[in-house]
């Protein structure tokens, strides 16, 4: 699972880069707060965030993400909305290298930015 905070530059632009770090730790409270021991969930570059599941569907995680989403959209760190976007992904059971999930999970989450953001989309 691919995650981004929508409108990441306009909070730093609007609530200065100390307003984007308490909405950065804010999120990572939420991550951390619903992943399973086994998962993986690590920021992935500015405002992006990767989550790894171990024995998970792919329907599960759809699950997973859009719980996240509210959670996130609901938790409002001193008054400031935030929203977020998600692209889920499955390894193919082929033998997918973990560069190729991470790409096809980073263009379903582009695809959600593109459908308006504040969503889940799950790739092909």
């Amino acid at each position: 699972m691919m995650m981004d905070i929508d409108y990441f530059k306009d909070i730093n632009d609007n609530y200065g880069r100390p307003g984007g770090d308490v909405v950065l730790q804010a999120v990572a409270k939420i991550i951390s707060a619903q992943c399973r021991e086994e998962d993986i969930a690590a920021r992935f570059g500015a405002e992006e965030f990767v989550i790894l599941y171990d024995h998970c569907d792919l329907k599960d995680a759809q699950v997973k993400a859009e719980n996240y989403r509210l959670l996130i959209e609901e938790a409002k760190p001193k008054q400031i909305t935030v929203t977020s976007s998600f692209g889920v992904a499955q390894m193919k059971p082929e033998g997918e290298m973990v560069d190729d999930l991470i790409k096809r999970a980073d263009l379903a989450f582009y695809q959600a930015k593109e459908n308006g953001r504040n969503q889940v989309v799950v790739a092909d």
